[in-house]
């Protein structure tokens, strides 16, 4: 009995220590994301201390969208501000889909690519990283995205770094969720406000050009884009030509006219219908990848 009492009390400091720790680090995510309402500021302190409790190699947090369909990446502590809401994962796709559908965890301590259910994104280098963690990010009993922790080498995860992980995940589902309301109520408000100058804007006696600019420019601003254009129909001619655009490119401002079906824009024209791409630099339908790239 005494040569177990040592050892015993050896494991209860080891258990205080490591709810010690968990209690830290959770007040410190609690402080931190009270303290804004900015999803993407709450996005990336979640990936700060996911990275320093883990020592992550790689850290992915993906949202699941409004459709409730698939994740999207918004965030990430290696730098892809290229991939970052571009990187989209049906739900039960790839390994994070299905921690998403079946709401649990998923560890894997070596060669998580051999996994049936790993899916492949050739852009990622965390695609050939070995250990790989995935937790829901769990909000009123409902999945809101997953989080993933991955390492280049094996690692076999520790319980407590496991139970602190999800207990993690389940503490900031209800900030995104908050954020993600703020950011909606700021976007329909925004919507409010752009309708109403615009009415106003047509129901004065100001030209129809400073018009259609002022519309681009707001639209613009309320969609967070780049590019906005209106282009209208020449009927001579059959074509659509820019009449507006907030764009600073002359190379833009320049293109050719469009014909009704050519392009995009011409299709969405041609079968009345709007049409969607998330990234027209890859639509081989678009006929000015170069420009977009470049903008």
């Amino acid at each position: 009995m005494e040569s177990k009492r040592p050892r015993s009390i050896q494991q209860l400091e080891q258990a205080l220590r490591e709810k010690t720790r968990e209690a830290g680090v959770l007040h410190r995510i609690s402080e931190s994301i009270s303290s804004t309402l900015d999803l993407e500021a709450v996005l990336r302190h979640i990936v700060e201390v996911v990275v320093e409790v883990t020592k992550a190699e790689a850290c992915l947090l993906y949202l699941l969208s409004e459709s409730r369909e698939e994740l999207i990446l918004r965030a990430s502590k290696n730098p892809h501000p290229k991939l970052i809401g571009r990187i989209t994962i049906g739900l039960g796709e790839g390994i994070t889909g299905w921690v998403a559908r079946e709401r649990t965890r998923v560890v894997i301590p070596s060669n998580a690519s051999d996994d049936p259910r790993f899916k492949f994104f050739h852009n990622l280098p965390e695609d050939r990283y070995q250990a790989f963690v995935s937790v829901p990010i769990m909000a009123k009993k409902e999945v809101v995205g997953v989080i993933n922790v991955q390492h280049k080498r094996p690692r076999r995860y520790r319980p407590d770094e496991l139970t602190l992980l999800s207990t993690i995940a389940n503490q900031v589902g209800g900030a995104i969720e908050n954020a993600r309301l703020y950011e909606e109520m700021k976007r329909k408000a925004l919507q409010l406000d752009t309708l109403s100058q615009v009415s106003e804007t047509v129901a004065s006696n100001r030209l129809i050009e400073d018009i259609f600019q002022l519309i681009v420019a707001m639209t613009a601003q309320m969609m967070n884009s780049k590019i906005c254009s209106i282009m209208l129909l020449d009927p001579p001619t059959g074509e659509l030509r820019i009449v507006a655009t907030q764009s600073l490119s002359e190379q833009y401002r320049r293109k050719p006219n469009l014909k009704v079906g050519q392009s995009i824009s011409g299709r969405a024209l041609q079968e009345r219908r709007p049409i969607i791409v998330p990234d027209v630099t890859g639509e081989r339908e678009y006929m000015y990848p170069e420009i977009a790239k470049k903008e």
